[in-house]
């Protein structure tokens, strides 16, 4: 009986949890661009863009614990094994050097509730044939 009141709750918000994930998408684009931007923190220029880089961080991570607190999970993306549950192969690429279907990119990230897929992830694949 608790687990079923659980998984109602559960089940229950996965629309809103579809809804947040464009929202995911763009903090997590955000976070990208900060980590591959060539900004120098030295500088004036750079000491005023660290305080908004430090800001959306923190507000990138308040986001990520609350929706993790509600069962939203990332599913497994680059390196792992390509699994057609979890992820949509959108490319392949054939090299002898893998041993197995891996994702070797990750256009979208996916996501789970509970047990459910609220959105598989968008892959390249690389295979051993």
């Amino acid at each position: 009986m608790e687990k079923e009141k659980q998984d109602t709750r559960i089940y229950a918000i996965q629309e809103f949890a579809k809804d947040l994930l464009p929202v995911i998408d763009a903090f997590d684009k955000a976070m990208s661009a900060i980590e591959q931007s060539q900004i120098n923190f030295e500088t004036e220029e750079g000491k005023k863009v660290a305080g908004i880089v430090e800001g959306v961080q923190l507000v990138s991570k308040v986001f990520q614990d609350t929706v993790k607190k509600h069962g939203i999970e990332k599913l497994p993306g680059k390196d792992a094994p390509f699994n057609p549950s979890f992820h949509n192969a959108i490319a392949k690429i054939v090299d002898s050097s893998y041993s197995q279907e891996t994702v070797i990119d990750e256009f979208m990230a996916g996501y789970k509730i509970g047990d459910r897929i609220l959105r598989t992830a968008m892959v390249r694949v690389g295979s051993p044939d």
